[in-house]
């Protein structure tokens, strides 16, 4: 095998392109072989370092993006940001209780809510954990 030059290159080199072309001192090595191919390799330099410059655009936005973001530990959590659940909604139990009263005939599903019973004398009932039960007249 031939011995051939070992080329030294810096760990941390300098984007340039201030490398003179070769004169044409044998036409076939200067504008037919060296100086296309040290045009090649400058080329794919600059094409190297305009990619590199994109991508660190990119993580740099990426970056801000991210610290823009609501941490998970705050979803759902007290002085937090509520969740949605699958309708998109934010989960009643996220939510605080504001009360208030229906007048219907059937019970309500929102069992937080006082009930007028419209088909039983127009009576007030509240839901005591396992079943609607009259309000009595006096509270205490």
């Amino acid at each position: 095998m031939a011995d051939r030059p070992n080329y030294t290159l810096e760990d941390n080199p300098v984007y340039t392109e201030e490398i003179p072309a070769i004169q044409n001192d044998d036409d076939v090595s200067a504008d037919k072989v060296v100086n296309p191919l040290i045009t090649k390799i400058l080329n794919n330099q600059k094409a190297n370092h305009q990619l590199a410059q994109a991508a660190k655009s990119s993580a740099d936005s990426a970056g801000q993006t991210a610290g823009k973001a609501i941490p998970l530990t705050q979803k759902g959590a007290a002085n937090g940001v509520p969740t949605l659940d699958s309708a998109g909604k934010i989960p009643k139990a996220q939510l605080p209780t504001v009360g208030g009263y229906v007048r219907q005939s059937s019970s309500p599903s929102d069992s937080s809510l006082l009930w007028i019973d419209s088909g039983n004398s127009n009576k007030m009932k509240y839901y005591n954990g396992s079943s609607w039960v009259p309000v009595p007249a006096t509270w205490g």
